[in-house]
């Protein structure tokens, strides 16, 4: 039995990291040159990036990745009749899964592992090399969106073009925290002077006219400092935590709606005890509804992510049972791999197009009805039989 374990595993192992390089390098690679070339980013940029984009595209590539192993080597088992010949040397069929859900319980570890710690260090590595680069990146978001705003950022800079490192017709506004513009700044040029070491950005404006705080100025040069967000300003996102970060993160929201509760009541307590309900705060109290709400919300996406995170790493078990039966129903290696790509294109055409896809996917076989070529019942309890 073990020796049959062994044969199944040196064909699947193969099989399966050959096409999962395919994979990644068609999904990651040139998906992302292709988008970080339309953003602007330049070569070195996106090779720097590549290592860090690959380990996020893992928990999706290897399920599917998975999938196609599995149906390949266990429908060439079935149409080579190796799969009849255990059967007829009293093996049941369900030992020959041993190997495929091995390997699923396995990836499905690893999987998760990723998920919870490769994944959040990839992303919070990237972020920094961002930074580290922000001159290029500025530049080429100025180059292609004209706009250079971020919800993290509390300014914002406008441009017409730019051409090389000089800005023209340039609009620099900064933002209040209650969200308004106390600054606001135009010139018909502009550069920008990077100064990674103290994190900060000068923005040299020439023949510059503007408005700040309700004063109305017009200087031949303005300078204009901004802080750079260091990687431990800038706020998480929900794929750059782990587990414990997230419950962490979940226990920290509660607190502090909690606290803004408790300080509304403490400033309402004694206009409410010596009945001077005029004196009472209510106007704030929609403010306090409105975080509350918003933390509640937070707190529920929190609460889903673990569970995301553990259905797509455990996609790889579910993938096993689900190719495995089906390669050996269909007997024969060619269909196995041909109803893998109707179930791609059907899920990626449109509706009017299925039926389709599907007759043309069977040029080469008889004309026969779907539901008699996929008479799934009956051929699976011969199968197993």
């Amino acid at each position: 039995m073990k020796i049959l374990h062994r044969y199944i595993l040196a064909q699947l192992i193969p099989v399966f990291l050959l096409a999962l390089i395919a994979f990644t390098c068609i999904s990651v690679v040139l998906g992302l040159v292709q988008h970080a070339t339309q953003q602007g980013l330049s070569l070195v940029n996106v090779l720097c990036i590549v290592p860090f984009v690959i380990p996020a595209s893992l928990p999706y590539t290897i399920p599917a990745t998975l999938l196609l192993s599995v149906t390949i080597v266990y429908g060439r088992l079935a149409a080579d009749n190796e799969i009849t010949a255990t059967k007829a040397a009293g093996i049941n069929v369900l030992h020959l899964l041993v190997p495929a859900v091995g390997l699923g319980i396995v990836l499905s570890l690893l999987t998760l592992f990723l998920h919870d710690r490769i994944i959040p260090l990839a992303n919070l590595r990237m972020r920094n090399l961002l930074v580290n680069n922000v001159e290029d990146m500025v530049y080429a978001v100025l180059r292609k969106d004209h706009v250079l705003k971020a919800s993290g950022l509390a300014y914002e800079i406008h441009v017409q073009r730019v051409e090389g490192k000089k800005l023209y017709a340039t609009t620099f506004k900064r933002r209040t925290p209650d969200g308004t513009y106390d600054t606001t700044v135009f010139a018909q040029e502009a550069a920008l002077e990077f100064d990674l070491e103290r994190r900060l950005v000068k923005v040299h404006m020439f023949n510059a006219q503007g408005i700040a705080n309700d004063v109305y100025f017009e200087v031949e040069k303005e300078v204009i400092e901004v802080g750079l967000p260091s990687v431990g300003e800038i706020t998480p996102g929900i794929r750059d935590m782990t587990i414990r970060d997230i419950e962490n993160r979940k226990a920290e929201l509660r607190r502090l709606h909690e606290t803004d509760c408790a300080r509304w009541a403490f400033k309402s307590l004694g206009s409410i005890s010596n009945g001077q309900f005029d004196h009472v705060p209510w106007a704030s109290l929609v403010g306090l509804s409105m975080r509350g709400r918003d933390a509640q919300r937070d707190i529920w996406r929190l609460s889903v992510e673990p569970h995301i995170r553990g259905a797509v790493a455990f996609g790889c078990l579910a993938f096993v049972l689900l190719g495995c039966p089906v390669a050996i129903l269909f007997e024969r290696g060619e269909d196995s791999v041909r109803l893998l790509v109707s179930v791609e294109l059907v899920e990626g055409f449109p509706r009017r197009e299925r039926i389709g896809t599907l007759v043309t996917l069977r040029d080469a076989e008889p004309r026969v009805e779907i539901e008699s070529k996929l008479n799934v019942s009956s051929r699976l309890a011969r199968t197993w039989s």
